[in-house]
C-alpha cells in the first residue's frame, strides 16, 4: 500500500519496532526508523518511545501522522499533537478493551478515548467498530472515516488470494507433507493463538467432532503469545491430538487456504478480520461469531454462518458444512464475489487517497 502511494508521489516515513520483516522489506525512497514500541505498557520504554517520536516528527516536519495498533496509535497521536502536526489520523483496528474486565477495562477505555481525542480523524476498519465507538462515546461521530462501502484494513489483495493462481501440486505437497488423506475434511484457523480468538472453545468443540467423524483434521496456523496466552491444558490438547496440525508462523498462507474445506474464527473481538476475507476470497466458507468486526466480514447463510462461543454450537456448525458439501461449495463461491464487490484493494486505495491523503 505504501509502495503504491510512494510511486504516486507521496513521501512516507515508517517508525515502528524493529523485527525481521522490518529489515527484509526496506524499500527505496521510504525511510524506516526503528523505535521500540512494545505492546505491553512499560512506562520507561513508552516515555523513551514518545520522546523519539517527537524528535522524529520535529525533524521531518510531517504534514500528516497516521498511527496504528493501540500503543503505536496512542504514542504517535500524543507526539504529533504535542509537536503541532495539523492532520493526525488514528487507524482504529478494533476495540482492545471489549474483552477486558475491571480496572483493566477502565484503563484501556481511557487510553482509547485519549487516543481518539488527540487525533483529528479516525479510520474505523469496519461499520460495527464505528457503531461501537459512537455508542460508547469514544469520539465525536464527525471524526470517523470508513473506507469503501464496508471498511477495510487497507492491505487485502483479492487477486493474490485466488484459487486460479494456486498450483495443484503445491496443494498436494502440503497435504502429503501433513498426512492429510484425500477423503479427509480440512478445517482451518489462522491467527494469533490467544484466548480472545476463541481457541479454547474451538479445541473443546474439536473433542466433540472427532468422536463423531473419523475423516476430519484441524489446521492451526499462528504463534502462541504470552499476552492473553492460552492455558497449558489447551496447548497440551493441541500438541497431543493427531487430528490437529499446528504450523506456528506461516509466511504464505495461500496454499493452505486452497487446501481447506472450511474456515473458522470463533473470536471474541475483532476490527475487521482479514483472515475471513482471505478465506472467502479463496472460496472457502466461513464460520465465525457475531462480534464486532466479524459481523461485517460475512453475509449470513450466503458466504458463511455464525456460531456462538458454546463448543457444542461450534461443533454443530462445522457438522452442518461437513454434511452439506453443496452448500459449502456455494457459500465459498459467494464469498469470493462478496469480497470482490466490497473489499477490492484498488477501490479501497482510491478511497484512502481521496478521504485521507488529501485531507
Amino acid at each position: 500500500m505504501i509502495i503504491y502511494y510512494n510511486e504516486k508521489g507521496y513521501s512516507f516515513v515508517i517508525a515502528c519496532s524493529p523485527f525481521k520483516m522490518f529489515y527484509d522489506t526496506r524499500v527505496e525512497n521510504i525511510l524506516m526508523v526503528p523505535i521500540n514500541i512494545y505492546r505491553a505498557f512499560t512506562p520507561t520504554s513508552d516515555v523513551m518511545a514518545l520522546w523519539k517520536l517527537c524528535k522524529l516528527i520535529r525533524k521531518e516536519q510531517f504534514d500528516m501522522v497516521i498511527g496504528h495498533t493501540p500503543k503505536g496509535a496512542l504514542l504517535s497521536m500524543l507526539a504529533s499533537k504535542y509537536v503541532g502536526v495539523g492532520t493526525r489520523i488514528y487507524y482504529r483496528h478494533g476495540i482492545l478493551y471489549q474483552t477486558s474486565k475491571g480496572l483493566r477495562r477502565i484503563f484501556f477505555k481511557m487510553i482509547e478515548i485519549l487516543t481518539s481525542y488527540c487525533s483529528t480523524s479516525i479510520i474505523n476498519v469496519s461499520r460495527s467498530v464505528e457503531e461501537f465507538s459512537i455508542q460508547n462515546k469514544l469520539n465525536r461521530p464527525e471524526k470517523g472515516i470508513i473506507l469503501g462501502t464496508d471498511g477495510s484494513c487497507g492491505a487485502f489483495n483479492p487477486i493474490k488470494y485466488s484459487r486460479q493462481f494456486i498450483k495443484k501440486q503445491d496443494v498436494d505437497f502440503f497435504k502429503n507433507e501433513n498426512q492429510i488423506k484425500p477423503n479427509e475434511i480440512l478445517i482451518g484457523y489462522f491467527g494469533r493463538m490467544v484466548n480472545d480468538k476463541g481457541i479454547n472453545d474451538l479445541i473443546n468443540a474439536w473433542q466433540i467432532l472427532i468422536e463423531k467423524y473419523s475423516n476430519v483434521k484441524l489446521v492451526l496456523a499462528g504463534e502462541y503469545e504470552e499476552r492473553d496466552g492460552l492455558p497449558k491444558l489447551t496447548k497440551d490438547k493441541i500438541a497431543s491430538n493427531s487430528t490437529i496440525i499446528y504450523l506456528d508462523y506461516v509466511k504464505q498462507l495461500e496454499v493452505i487456504y486452497a487446501s481447506l474445506d472450511i474456515f473458522i474464527l470463533p473470536s471474541y473481538r475483532e476490527g475487521l478480520p482479514t483472515v475471513i476475507l482471505e478465506a472467502s476470497s479463496m472460496e472457502v466458507p466461513v464460520i465465525t461469531t457475531k462480534v464486532t468486526g466479524c459481523v461485517d466480514a460475512i453475509v449470513e447463510n450466503e458466504t458463511g454462518i455464525f456460531c456462538t462461543h458454546d463448543p457444542k454450537n461450534i461443533a454443530e456448525k462445522i457438522s452442518f458444512y461437513i454434511e452439506h458439501p453443496e452448500i459449502r461449495k456455494l457459500h465459498g463461491q459467494n464469498g469470493r464475489q462478496f469480497v470482490l464487490e466490497h473489499f477490492n484493494q484498488s477501490k479501497i486505495w482510491e478511497d484512502f487517497e481521496n478521504k485521507v491523503l488529501k485531507l
